[in-house]
């Protein structure tokens, strides 16, 4: 008994072929070159020179998008200024537990009179922008009783905090404050 071995032949697969050969063999994938690197993408502030051969080399960071080894699509990289200047807009969203801990200076509020005589009581849930030096700059109320929320704001704006500090610095920030109305 002879037998045959048989032999395929490799074909590179295009992206338009999702058929296999006609003798339903599984060829192996052509090799996909890999795009230079070292002269496709320039940043913002021109070509960095790779001290070794002397060629433009990628930014460190950003986002590249290579196809058919030409550059598509490309973000600089974020530079600390860029993200120095993103936290800046908008201030830190701080949990009330870890804010309590900030607390230096608390001043509980009066109940009001009419809230006491018509046997309101609960929580009011205030919304605080703490400014840098660590006033209360802002409230907002989120939730709670018209009377009550009014007691509770004027209590929490004569509120202290520590200034809280990221990297160093000291930084705005906001938190939630929920001060409890009980009757006796």
């Amino acid at each position: 008994m002879v037998l045959k071995q048989k032999t395929t032949q490799s074909v590179p697969l295009q992206p338009a072929q999702a058929n296999l050969p006609e003798n339903n063999s599984v060829t192996s994938p052509a090799a996909v070159p890999v795009p230079d690197q070292s002269a496709a993408a320039t940043s913002p502030k021109g070509p960095t020179t790779s001290q070794a051969s002397g060629t433009a080399a990628p930014p460190v960071g950003g986002l590249v998008v290579y196809d058919k080894g030409k550059v598509i699509f490309q973000t600089p990289p974020q530079t600390p200024a860029d993200s120095a200047n993103a936290s800046t807009n908008q201030p830190i969203t701080v949990p009330s537990k870890v804010a309590d801990r900030y607390l230096v200076q608390r001043v509980e509020p009066e109940y009001p009179e009419a809230a006491r005589e018509q046997h309101i009581q609960g929580p009011v849930v205030l919304e605080a922008l703490v400014s840098k030096d660590g006033a209360v700059e802002k409230l907002n109320t989120i939730s709670g009783d018209p009377q009550l929320a009014a007691a509770a704001t004027d209590a929490v704006r004569q509120w202290r905090f520590k200034p809280f500090l990221r990297n160093g610095s000291p930084e705005e920030f906001q938190t939630q404050i929920t001060v409890s109305f009980r009757l006796p």
